[in-house]
């Protein structure tokens, strides 16, 4: 699997075409990247929980729920002059085609630390902009057993409003 920043770069410039959203997400990756690190037993391991990691930062960036053709012929588009690899183009267009839902991400995340990290990476992948992606978040962060203060911290180390607050333009 190709490098989760050099992948989730792709997403949020090339999926969003937001270039200050862009920005944020850059600043936010160097919080995320050091999320609670801890050691994983095996290389195995460590590349399935990649793995999940990427799978709830696109989960996140497609919250909204739409991706029309216009959308999709531009993503295949930059995909096919991205520098990635042809494994990562495949799991890229499978995730955007078929995101995977929040009981299957809840369902793989094994311990609190997993679960703080999977909310960081989805939160890391986006910009609260929308009501879709706030909702998103909130119900993550219900499925993954996250309490209020445990999901207002991961927001502060962000530098993100949390899910309740109203959206700021």
């Amino acid at each position: 699997m190709a490098d989760v920043k050099k992948l989730l770069a792709f997403l949020v410039r090339d999926f969003r075409g937001d270039e200050a959203a862009a920005d944020k997400v850059d600043r936010n990756w160097a919080t995320w990247s050091q999320f609670e690190a801890e050691e994983t037993t095996t290389a195995a391991a460590r590349h399935e929980e990649d793995l999940l990691y990427l799978r709830a930062m696109i989960a996140s960036a497609v919250a909204d729920g739409h991706v029309d053709i216009e959308e999709k012929r531009r993503i295949l588009a930059r995909l096919d002059s991205s520098d990635l690899g042809d494994l990562e183009r495949r799991f890229i267009i499978a995730e955007l085609e078929d995101p995977t839902p929040i009981h299957a991400l809840s369902g793989k995340v094994s311990g609190p630390g997993m679960a703080r990290r999977v909310y960081a990476a989805s939160l890391a992948a986006i910009v609260v902009d929308n009501a879709a992606e706030r909702d998103y978040l909130h119900s993550l962060a219900e499925r993954l057993g996250l309490d209020n203060a445990t999901v207002a911290e991961i927001h502060r180390r962000f530098g993100a409003p949390l899910p309740s607050d109203p959206l700021t333009a």
